[in-house]
Order: structure tokens, then sequence, then C-alpha cells
């Protein structure tokens, strides 16, 4: 009788002793089959809400990391800052002519440049950027659901303006805006230079200034004379005579949109983005660059007024400072929601000091915090599950051997190889556990599909209360988003759970073959010691 025919009668004439290393295998294979699976269905579970989510990727300044390179300059600069004094400066502090050279650091802005650098990447299919400001009018009125606040007589009202360097907008294309009446931008309007431009504004606000189709407004950016303070904007009842400049543009309407409101959004906020949104207005880059560079040339040549006759603090004067380039803010199309990380590895050496990418993730982020804390839990199941199978199975099998020392003694004796009786051994335990991982790995799985998926609910639902009572979760414009005018609504714990998915696949399956297989037959390696050192003789005496 060969090895593997003896391997066969050996588990049929023991069943007691093959039925426990069964039942262990099963055991300890039901719980390494449970980690594996939740493991598999984390990673599985992420892919699909990446491959849900909208692959757009924008641009913030790193304030954190910008304040602390600040402080960091100051406690490394000559000068005494904690000793300062105005008396200490050998300046008049009315006069800048006087002012020591101004070495302080500046934060670098993103420009237009950068954008088309990083846009010209393999991943992105698109990409635009905006110039966002504010832009002020006397006649417009901004759009304001009840009357529990609104604008006096005489003051300049301020309107949130964006721009696009693209004809069709972002914003339109994946549904934060609906466009319900007139067209896009069409090339010509977005070619510079021109004495009008065109707009696209809500409903909301046209019906509130009966503005339809066709109809023209103005907007214009106003430098002030300087007041005490060196201040140079109007803002609240503002006097014609104050006024040094408007900067403007007439424009007409080509297109009107739509934004969904939440059933419970307060729109009695100013700071709400879906009112910043219906009463903003999507412009060409070009007009908004236009004005800004005109309105910095004036605010620099107002100091030099006949009509500025005061004396001011030497630090109103960095307000006459003209910017080198617009600072843009960006949004980046990719082809592929999986690729927005090898994405952000690519372009981070073309980001300026102080930036950083920022995508959509944000939606989930409650069910990715929670995913990690069940992943981390789940590794260390799995590592001490295999400890303890690959010692449990070692000494079961050391004592299965040592009773069958006489056995073993016998078959050294009429001549058989060591090798072939360590093959029929192994032989034993892997069809044994075979078995035993079989039944484990669906019962591990539903197991751990049950106790995961109540264990994720009920953080989600717990973080989903809380963020409601803090008034924190929901709909809204978050980070550099907000700028461009794209709004995001955190999913809600049951979504998130639709895409939580514990099915096993192939690769899973194979995954927890090979690992429990692997521990089983690792858990012999010692025990094989104690055959290759038997000696028939010394078995048999």
């Amino acid at each position: 009788m060969n090895f593997l025919n003896r391997a066969i009668t050996s588990i049929k004439r023991r069943p007691a002793k093959t039925i426990t290393l069964l039942l262990l295998v099963f055991i300890l294979g039901t719980v390494i089959s449970g980690a594996i699976s939740v493991f598999s269905a984390i990673n599985t579970t992420d892919a699909n809400l990446r491959r849900n989510m909208q692959p757009i990727v924008t641009i913030e300044v790193d304030m954190l990391g910008w304040n602390e390179y600040w402080m960091a300059w100051l406690d490394n600069s000559d000068f005494d800052w904690a000793n300062f004094t105005w008396e200490s400066l050998d300046i008049d502090i009315n006069d800048s002519s006087t002012l020591p050279p101004d070495e302080r650091p500046r934060l670098q802005n993103l420009t237009a440049t950068d954008v088309r650098a990083i846009g010209a990447l393999d991943y992105v299919a698109y990409f635009d950027y905006t110039i966002s400001t504010n832009l002020r009018s006397f006649e417009l009125d901004q759009y304001i659901p009840t009357n529990d606040w609104g604008f006096e007589d005489g003051e300049l009202r301020w309107f949130d303006v964006r721009g696009t360097s693209n004809e069709n907008l972002v914003q339109i294309e994946y549904g934060t805006l609906d466009l319900v009446q007139g067209t896009q931008f069409s090339p010509e309007d977005l070619i510079p230079g021109q004495e009008s431009s065109v707009a696209i504004i809500s409903e909301a606000f046209a019906q509130t200034n009966n503005l339809t189709i066709g109809s023209t407004f103005s907007l214009y950016s106003v430098v002030m004379y300087p007041d005490e303070y060196g201040f140079t904007d109007g803002w609240g009842v503002v006097n014609e005579a104050d006024i040094y400049a408007q900067i403007g543009m007439e424009f007409e309407v080509i297109g009107l949109f739509e934004i969904p409101i939440e059933p419970n959004a307060d729109l009695n906020r100013l700071d709400n983005p879906r009112l910043l949104q219906i009463n903003g207005i999507y412009l060409p880059n070009w007009v908004i660059e236009d004005i800004e560079i005109q309105t910095a040339a004036a605010r620099s040549a107002v100091w030099d007024s006949d009509s500025v006759t005061m004396d001011l603090p030497f630090w109103a004067w960095e307000l006459q400072s003209t910017p080198s380039e617009t600072s843009v803010v960006p949004l980046f199309v990719l082809d592929d929601p999986l690729d927005i990380e090898a994405f952000i590895t690519a372009a981070g050496a073309l980001l300026p000091a102080h930036h950083y990418f920022v995508d959509l993730s944000n939606e989930f982020a409650d069910i990715s915090s929670s995913m990690a804390v069940m992943q981390n839990i789940a590794n260390w199941i799995l590592y001490v599950a295999c400890g303890a199978m690959l010692l449990v199975l070692n000494l079961l099998i050391s004592l299965f051997l040592r009773d069958r020392q006489h056995e073993i003694g016998i078959y050294l004796a009429l001549g058989e190889k060591k090798v072939k009786i360590i093959s029929q051994v192994l032989i034993e335990i892997v069809t044994t556990s075979l078995v035993g991982i079989t039944l484990a790995v669906f019962t591990g799985n539903f197991v751990s599909g049950i106790i995961s998926q109540n264990l994720l609910e009920n953080e989600l639902v717990a973080l989903y209360q809380q963020a409601q009572a803090d008034d924190t979760f929901g709909g809204g414009a978050w980070g550099g988003f907000e700028q461009i005018g794209i709004t995001t609504t955190t999913m809600t714990p049951e979504a998130m759970l639709e895409a939580f998915d514990v099915s096993l696949s192939l690769p899973t399956i194979g995954l927890l073959y090979v690992a429990c297989l692997g521990v089983a037959i690792l858990s012999t390696i010692m025990p094989m010691l104690y055959i290759v050192r038997l000696s028939p003789k010394e078995v048999l005496l």
C-alpha cells in the first residue's frame, strides 16, 4: 500500500482525531475568514465609493502650514519683535518713504499658469479655473427669502461673482446648477477686450430684479477715498462724493439657472452656501481679471489724489499694492475617479508652496473613518487567529504523531523513506484542513458580514445624530469647492451602507484558502522534525 492510500485509510480509521482536527481548523478558519472578509469588504467598498464619486479635484491654501512657516520666520528673524515699539523704528509712521525694506515672506498665489501646467497631465479630461471676487451695485437687490434682513437705501449691495474659461460651466455639467432658460457661454463670449459681456444668473435672482433673458445690468468694483483707517472699499451706506472710481461693465443675461434646495435649509443665514449661489453671478474670467487689474491701479492712484490730505498710518499704504498676477481657484475633471490619488501624487511637484489638493472624498469621510477602525480591528483579529491556529495545530499534530510513533517505526523498519511518511502526514492534514476551510470560508463571511454591518450602522447613525445636533452634517459647500460653486452633500448612513459590500470574490476566496492552508502546513514543520529524528530501533525495542 503506497503512502497516498495509507493517508486515506488513516483518515477513515481515526474518526475522533480527524473530527478534532476538522473542528479546530473550522473554528479558527472561521475567525481568519471573517477577518479577511472584512478586510476585502473595506477595500471593495472604498473602491465602490470612489468609483461613484465625481472625479473632480480642486486646490486649497494650507493656511495652517503657512501660519507655522510665518511664525518660524518671525522666530528666526533678526528683528526684536518681543520688545518692539513704534519709537524703536527710526521712521515717520505717517510717511511710507521712510519705511525699511519689506523682507517678510509672501504667500505665493496659485496662478492660471500653474493650473495649465497641472491640467496638461494625462489623468485630466479637462480643467477650468475660477477667478472669484465681489462686485457692487446700487440698483440690484439680492434674493432674500424672508424680510428678516435687507439693505438700506443708499447702501452698496455686494454680489459674489465667479469666472470661467470654458463654454460649459462645470457646475451645470455636474448637476450642481440646472440651466432652466437660455444658453451657456459661446467661444466669442470668452474672448477678452470687449466693451460689454454676458452673465448667467439664478432664476430667483432674476425675478427679484425683474431680469429676463436679454436684459442688461451693470456691476462695479468701487474704490473709495481713504478714510482715517486707510480703508478704500465701500461697505454700508455710501455717498457718491466718497467714491473715487467705479470700474465695471454692462452685462447681458444669457442664461438662468436653478439650484436644488434642501427642505430644511436655513436661507436666512447670510453665509448659507446655497443662498450665496442663488445670488451668485457667473462671468467670463477675463472680465473679472480686467476689472481687478483696473481696480488695483485705481486703488494705487487714489493715494496720490489731491483730495487725500490726511496723514495715514504707514500700514494703510499696503492697500495700494498691485498684485503681480491674479490668484485663481482651479477645477480638474479626471477621466477616472480611481485615478485621483495617482493624479495628486503626479501633480504635487507642480503646486506652489503651502497649497494642497482636495477632492470630494469628504462626502464619505464618516464611513471611511469607521471602516479604518474596523480594518485595524480586523487586522489584529487576523494576526491573533493565525498565531493561535499555528500554535494549536502545532501542539495537536505533535500529540497525534507521538501516539502514532509505533506505526511510524514499523514503516521505517520496513524501509519506507521518511519523505513518504512526511508526505502521508501532510496529505492527512491538508485533506482534513481543506474540508474545514471550505466550511469556514462561507461561515466566516456570513458571520463577519452581519457583525461588521451592524457595527458600522450603529457608528454611522451615532455620527449622523451627533452631527445633526451640532448642525454640521448635511449639504453645503466646503473648502475650495465653495469658491468654485460646487456644493457637496454628505452621504446618509443608508447610502453609505448600500456601498458596503461583503460578498466573496474569487481573489478573496483564493486568499482565504492560501492563508488557512499556509498556516496549517506551517503547523506541521515542527512535528516533522520528530519524524526525521525517529529511529526504528528505538521505537520498536
